[in-house]
């Protein structure tokens, strides 16, 4: 549990002194997305076909502490995202981002607080990409959006 809290601090630390280089109406928006994608994916896979669960199982209140993380790791995703580079180098980027959250899951499994039930760290190497892919997405159809409509 102490992992977890000083992965959080330090990833919320990280995001204030980190130059911003998206609108506040990104990571607002992309935030609300990313929480919005994490409830509907673990509705679905931690609460309905049992495949992972948090700590204990069930709903429970520290759940509550994954908003800022995911918070966190989205605003760092989109704002460090090498929109105008080539493709090779924002696959690179989302593979590092793809390890990274690995190494995340691995140490929560390892810590206690993230327990596989019939999940395994085979689809997290699978989904990660996807997950951060349409992150991407959700900014590009953001920015479309703001350009069409002027009084953003």
């Amino acid at each position: 549990m102490i992992f977890f809290f000083a992965l959080l601090v330090t990833l919320i630390f990280i995001c204030f002194i980190a130059e911003r280089k998206v609108s506040w109406l990104e990571i607002y928006t992309s935030t609300f997305f990313a929480c919005w994608l994490r409830l509907k994916v673990d509705g679905f896979l931690a609460y309905k076909y049992h495949y992972y669960y948090y700590f204990d199982g069930g709903i429970s209140y520290y759940t509550i502490f994954f908003f800022p993380l995911f918070g966190a790791v989205n605003y760092l995703v989109i704002n460090w995202f090498p929109y105008e580079a080539n493709k090779g180098t924002k696959v690179f980027y989302i593979l590092s981002w793809t390890a990274w959250s690995i190494f995340i899951e691995i140490a929560s499994v390892l810590g206690g607080f993230f327990h596989y039930d019939g999940w395994q760290i085979l689809y997290s190497i699978i989904w990660y990409p996807l997950l951060i892919i349409m992150l991407i997405t959700n900014i590009h159809i953001i920015r479309y959006l703001k350009k069409g409509d002027r009084q953003v």
